[in-house]
């Protein structure tokens, strides 16, 4: 999340105590971003709205995910991971 933040040209303006918070030049807006290895995909697209961005989504990736499971008829072993991941190799499983 922090890389896209960066690569859509937000900053850090200051650290918190548990949260960092950045800033969008091109909007003035901010939002709080905590310190954790893993954040909800809900929280990372409600940071984005408030910070006015619209970036590629976990929902999108899976998306791809599926497409290509669906365009190659059987999954390698990265993408069955980054599905399981997600929570929607099931969803595949049964549409083959």
């Amino acid at each position: 999340l922090i890389r896209e933040l960066v690569k859509e040209g937000c900053y850090l303006r200051r650290h918190g105590k548990k949260h960092d918070i950045y800033i969008n030049p091109k909007s003035g807006k901010k939002a709080p971003v905590p310190r954790h290895s893993e954040i909800k995909e809900s929280l990372c697209e409600l940071i984005r709205r408030q910070l006015g961005l619209k970036g590629l989504s976990c929902k999108k990736l899976l998306g791809s995910l599926v497409q290509t499971a669906a365009a190659a008829s059987q999954c390698t072993k990265r993408q069955r991971q980054l599905l399981r991941s997600f929570g929607g190799w099931y969803e595949i499983q049964r549409r083959f």
